[in-house]
This record gives C-alpha cells, structure tokens and sequence, in this order.
C-alpha cells in the first residue's frame, strides 16, 4: 500500500462522509417537510373545532334565550295567578264577614223564634186556665 492508496482511501472516506452527510441532510428536510404537513392538520383540525364550537355556542344561546323567555313568561304567569288569589282571598274574607252577619241576624231570629214561643206557650197556658169559657182544641 503506497502513499496513493492511503489518498484514494482518504478520498473515499471523505466522499463516503460527504453521502453520509447529503443523506442525513436529506431526510432532516423530508422529516421536516412531514412535520409541518402534520403540524398544518393538527392546526386545520383546530380550526374546525374552533368553527363547531362557536356554531355550538350560538346554538346553546339561542336555546337558552328561549328558557328565559318561558322563564320570564311563568313567572309573568305566577305573578298574576298570586294576584288572582290574593283577589280570591278577599272575596273570601268578603263572604265570611256576611257570613257572620248572617249568622247574628239568624241568631238575632232564633231569639225572636224562642220568645214567640215563650209569649205562645204563656197565651196557651193562661187560656187552659180559663177552662169552661175557652177550650182549645187539638186537630
């Protein structure tokens, strides 16, 4: 082995290294390349997620706006059925107070019923002591 077989082997080592090199720079920028079109589709898919949630979101406002309008309407709707039976109420209380009025009127009557009675029974008694001269009969 001569001075220029140690050249040609230090030459084709050198060249072996310069493809080793251009390779290995080779797949660096093919598994790059790859990395970005991934990074792009993961970048896309957040994008379409982004879309769906804001169409979603819209959706969700939409259906909440409706609860608060029946929300708003069954309160609306409480809020005159109280007044309908706070109005009830008094009628109520309306009606007991004749009640009672008429409750003292027929008491009031009743009194007068057991003192008529009383007044009769008397009249009664004191015509059966005038025994010859009136005489009441039973039917």
């Amino acid at each position: 082995m001569d001075s220029s077989d140690v050249t040609k082997i230090e030459r084709m080592l050198i060249d072996f290294k310069d493809e080793i090199k251009g390779e290995f720079q080779h797949q660096l920028t093919v598994q790059r390349e790859d990395f970005q079109k991934q990074l792009a589709f993961v970048g896309e898919g957040f994008q379409m997620l982004s879309e769906k949630l804001d169409r979603v979101e819209v959706r969700l406002d939409g259906r909440i706006d409706c609860v608060v309008r029946k929300l708003d309407a069954v309160a609306a709707e409480a809020s005159a059925n109280t007044i309908a039976i706070q109005g009830l109420t008094h009628k109520v209380d309306d009606l007991a107070a004749e009640s009672r009025a008429h409750t003292v009127a027929i008491q009031g009557l009743t009194h007068k019923v057991d003192n008529l009675a009383a007044d009769l029974s008397a009249h009664r008694a004191d015509t059966e002591v005038h025994h010859p001269v009136y005489r009441i009969k039973e039917p």
